[in-house]
C-alpha cells in the first residue's frame, strides 16, 4: 500500500501533481526542452514499511 507520494527533485520547466498515490507531469511554456524530476514513495507491503525512489527524463519528441 502506498502511503506517500513526495517531490524531491522539482522539474526545472514543467510542474508535476500528486494526487494520492499518483503524479502527473505537465510541460511549460511551450513544452520547452528537456526535463527531469525525482519522486519518493514510501508504503508498506506484507506489514513491512519501505522507500523508493523515481527518476523521470522527459524529452520532448
Amino acid at each position: 500500500m502506498i502511503d506517500t507520494v513526495s517531490i524531491v527533485d522539482p522539474p526545472k520547466s514543467g510542474r508535476v501533481a500528486v494526487q494520492g498515490p499518483s503524479f502527473r507531469y505537465f510541460s511549460g511554456p511551450a513544452g520547452s526542452g528537456d526535463d527531469h524530476f525525482k519522486l519518493v514513495i514510501e508504503g508498506t507491503s506484507s506489514r513491512i514499511s519501505g522507500k523508493s525512489s523515481i527518476e523521470v527524463d522527459v524529452t520532448p519528441k
